[in-house]
């Protein structure tokens, strides 16, 4: 997934997939979505496993962000950290 501005070409790769030199023409499998501004279970705080130390159950973005997902799997969003001036990734 890349992302660029309006005043910038340059490109901010947040994640990118390879499926080898046997696998080419793989199909769509991932998606991008836009998220709003709220609080987001993760997967332990959905019941998937138990959430670690640290690990916390919901998340929640002050700003919108990307929902970045494999069709009828797994998912992660990418937010915007000011403190840092970089993209997270939850």
């Amino acid at each position: 997934m890349r992302l660029s501005s309006q005043s910038s070409k340059k490109w901010l790769v947040l994640d990118e997939m390879y499926w080898g030199e046997q696998y080419p023409n793989v199909g769509l499998s991932m998606g991008i979505e836009t998220v709003p501004p709220g609080k987001y279970e993760s997967a332990c705080g959905k019941g998937y496993w138990d959430c670690a130390s640290g690990e916390p159950a919901v998340k929640e973005f002050e700003t919108a962000g990307l929902r970045y997902f494999m069709f009828k799997s797994a998912s992660s969003i990418f937010h915007w950290d000011a403190k840092s001036g970089t993209f997270k990734r939850t």
